[in-house]
């Protein structure tokens, strides 16, 4: 990344850039701790880490985890969280007593089409994903935030981990500098909104897929909801729509129309599309919560443009 613009939008805080330093006697930077703030001050807010990084040879081995300790301890954060992780790092984590563990790569298939531009072996698993049976829940688009907290109220979600306030939501989904996203309420029969996706785009070899990035409400807001995804999919002509989480029990994501893609040997739905890498990703986090907690792919700085 080496845009001026984005750094900011992502770490710029008030006056201040979001990172902690590292600085050794002679003025050098040993260390580097970056986060991204979900609230409007430090006391409180839950933050996930980027950009963890230690010069080598420093003088000091433990370094790295002398920083997460000291952003951990001194100020007043609620929960830490890291999307993204190393491998080699989770055992540092679990040293330190914090939760491990992977996201769940779900999908839904296009199951009208018959040839497969961005997935590997999708025509093996299109039965198994057939049109489902309304059930009076909508997706209802909301073009601006004032649209959104018409109808759904974020601040509901203020124990929820992480919670996302208003400004958050807004600056990461109505305001973002570069990409769209698409945002929908999901509505039950009665019109009631319970909760709400984060949607993007995305074109790659001649096709198109729609990602769900995030996901705020009931998780029983979910349930029933697939055909109303899969006619929105059927009238894009979207290849696949993915959903990737931590947090949504199985049952409620198959409620919901989704397929796990761990249940499918051979079965390929990229998760790097900048650049594009055309094979599975496991998709690791961290988190010092010790209760309920979601992890969503745009989280942290997962979801964003790299080759600008």
């Amino acid at each position: 990344m080496k845009s001026d613009r984005l750094f900011d939008y992502d770490y710029l805080f008030e006056n201040s850039l979001n990172f902690l330093l590292a600085i050794n006697q002679d003025g050098q930077i040993d260390g580097i701790l970056g986060f991204i703030l979900y609230g409007s001050e430090y006391k409180d807010s839950d933050i996930f880490t980027v950009l963890w990084k230690a010069r080598p040879k420093n003088g000091d081995p433990m370094l790295g985890l002398t920083m997460l300790e000291k952003l951990i301890t001194e100020f007043g954060f609620r929960v830490i969280s890291t999307v993204g992780a190393n491998t080699k790092t989770l055992p540092l984590y679990e040293f330190m007593g914090y939760k491990t563990g992977q996201l769940k790569h779900y999908f839904m298939l296009n199951d009208r089409l018959s040839v497969f531009n961005i997935c590997i072996n999708a025509e093996t698993v299109v039965q198994d994903n057939k049109s489902m049976p309304p059930t009076g829940k909508k997706m209802i688009p909301f073009a601006t935030f004032d649209q959104l907290a018409a109808r759904f109220n974020v601040e509901r979600y203020k124990l929820r981990i992480p919670y996302k306030p208003p400004q958050y939501i807004e600056k990461r989904y109505f305001n973002h500098p570069f990409y769209t996203y698409k945002v929908f309420g999901i509505a039950d029969a009665s019109g009631m909104v319970n909760g709400m996706i984060a949607t993007r785009e995305i074109v790659q070899n001649e096709a198109r897929i729609l990602r769900v990035v995030d996901f705020i409400g009931d998780d029983s807001a979910l349930n029933g909801i697939g055909a109303s995804l899969k006619e929105y999919l059927y009238a894009n002509k979207y290849e696949y729509i993915d959903f990737c989480q931590y947090g949504i029990d199985h049952d409620t994501m198959t409620a919901a129309g989704f397929l796990l893609r761990d249940n499918y040997e051979g079965l390929i739905i990229p998760h790097y599309f900048n650049p594009f890498q055309q094979s599975n990703v496991s998709i690791n986090f961290f988190t010092t919560s010790q209760d309920k907690f979601y992890i969503f792919k745009a989280d942290g700085d997962q979801d964003r443009p790299n080759s600008i």
